[in-house]
Formats: C-alpha cells, sequence, structure tokens
C-alpha cells in the first residue's frame, strides 16, 4: 500500500517537472497526454525499483569492526587521510577511533596505508579479520 501511494506521489512530481529538465523525460512534449502520465507513472516505478536494488545493496555490504593498537601507532595521520569519519587524531596524535564498526571500504584502505600497522578491520559478521 505505502509503495503504490509512493508511486503515485513520485509520479505526480516527474509529471510535472519541466519538458526537457531530465533526460528521461525530456522527450514526453512528443507523447500527449494520456501517453505523458504513464510514462511518468513508468518513471516513478523505475524510480522506486531502483530505490529498492540500492538498499538491498547497502544491506547486504558488509560491515567492519575496527581496533587500534594505540601502542604502535605513531601519529602518521595516514587513516584519518583516507577515512576521516571514522579516524581522528587525538590530543597526543595518536589515531582514535570515531566509530567502531563502519560499512565503508575506506577503512581498509586506511588499515593497508598504516605504516606501523596499529589498524585491524574484521568482519563484523564473521568475526574474521579482514585487514
Amino acid at each position: 500500500r505505502g509503495s503504490a501511494s509512493a508511486s503515485r506521489s513520485v509520479g505526480a512530481f516527474f509529471a510535472d517537472l519541466p519538458l526537457g529538465g531530465s533526460r528521461t523525460l525530456g522527450t514526453l512534449g512528443a507523447l500527449g497526454p494520456d501517453r505523458k502520465s504513464r510514462a511518468s507513472g513508468l518513471a516513478a516505478r523505475h524510480f522506486n525499483e531502483d530505490f529498492l536494488i540500492n538498499n538491498a545493496t547497502r544491506k547486504e555490504q558488509a560491515m567492519y569492526r575496527i581496533e587500534v593498537d594505540r601502542d604502535l601507532c605513531s601519529g602518521f595521520g595516514s587513516c584519518v587521510e583516507s577515512a576521516p569519519e571514522v579516524f581522528e587524531l587525538d590530543r597526543s596524535g595518536i589515531a582514535a577511533l570515531l566509530v567502531t564498526e563502519s560499512g565503508d571500504d575506506a577503512v581498509l584502505e586506511a588499515a593497508r596505508s598504516c605504516p606501523m600497522a596499529a589498524i585491524a578491520v574484521f568482519d563484523s559478521e564473521s568475526g574474521e579479520q579482514v585487514s
């Protein structure tokens, strides 16, 4: 029920767009009023399908648990450059975590780029070390 109403509202949105404002809808001007609304409905359905596919992909994306060995860290900061939403340098210049889990693949690059190998990344589901 919710998706049908979402389709109608998205379809209405697409029907109200000025012609030529979108690659997908730019050809609607040649269609007539009946076919224009059908085309906007198809665009809405396509939009909803893409949304569902992208959300399913995000849910299947691996989650990582991150650990920093602060005794090994020398404060080079390559982790902060690779994944600034996950790492920061604290007042003493040592890497600290802003979050302990992330789905961002940048944490893998951060672990690989650490010259002191102070970052360990684990698959949250299996517990296996992945970097």
